[in-house]
């Protein structure tokens, strides 16, 4: 009986490792980037400030702050933050990218308007932040996608997520290395049952979430297919999946 429930602690121990790894823990009060600790500091007399290495950085400050995710595109570290005021009239929270390079330097974007609800996923070398907003009663929803590209803010706006013509390549590869990695290995045996993207860690199941919108794509075959591959199938191989999940 001792011994069952020692294997069960530790099975459980390494469950919870492995979703450490897997995750990384979006709204942190800091975190070490390439170019140091990034971090977040409040006091009775000056709203939460962010700082790196120890120095404030101008201009982001308030009452709502937080470190959202931090991602690395070639030797820097790029960092979503968010910010809002906390009285009632504050309605819309604020997001801005922060290039970090090793030395500490760093470059603050644009802000721009960041849903409640959103996901963010990184494609190449771009970071795409994506969320449904709603028009008002009778006019249904449109779907918002933030572009970061080296630096620079896009905003995009649809009727519906996806409402371009085609499916890029680097989005199609996106997928596919989904299908290989994320599906060859679930968290649990019976992730199954309650939907496949229990299946994946939190950066994958994100990734799921962000292209399961995505129109152009086949996304009930691409589950099947999933499906199968957690259960031990060997993967197609790309052209095929371009065939069946990309060119619908």
């Amino acid at each position: 009986m001792y011994k069952n429930k020692q294997n069960m602690f530790v099975f459980f121990s390494f469950f919870l490792f492995v979703l450490m790894l897997c995750t990384f823990v979006a709204a942190a009060n800091k975190v070490q980037t390439v170019g140091g600790m990034l971090e977040i500091r409040e006091s009775d007399t000056h709203p939460k400030t962010l700082y790196l290495r120890g120095r404030a950085i101008p201009n982001i400050e308030n009452d709502i702050l937080f470190i959202e995710n931090i991602f690395r595109i070639g030797k820097n570290d790029v960092v979503l933050v968010s910010d809002n005021c906390s009285g009632t009239a504050c309605i819309n929270t604020d997001g801005r990218f922060i290039t970090i390079k090793p030395d500490g330097t760093y470059k603050v974007s644009s802000s721009f308007e960041l849903g409640n609800f959103f996901v963010v996923k990184q494609v190449g070398k771009t970071i795409l932040v994506q969320y449904k907003q709603h028009i008002g009663a009778g006019k249904g929803d449109r779907f918002i996608t933030i572009v970061y590209d080296n630096g620079k803010i896009k905003k995009k706006e649809g009727k519906a997520f996806g409402e371009e013509a085609k499916v890029s390549e680097k989005d199609c590869k996106e997928v596919y290395r989904l299908y290989v990695d994320a599906c060859s290995s679930p968290l649990y045996s019976s992730c199954l049952n309650d939907g496949i993207s229990n299946c994946f860690c939190h950066a994958d199941a994100d990734t799921y979430l962000y292209y399961s919108k995505d129109k152009r794509l086949n996304m009930k075959l691409f589950d099947d297919l999933c499906e199968k591959r957690l259960k031990g199938a060997k993967p197609v191989d790309y052209s095929s999946f371009i065939k069946t999940i990309c060119e619908k």
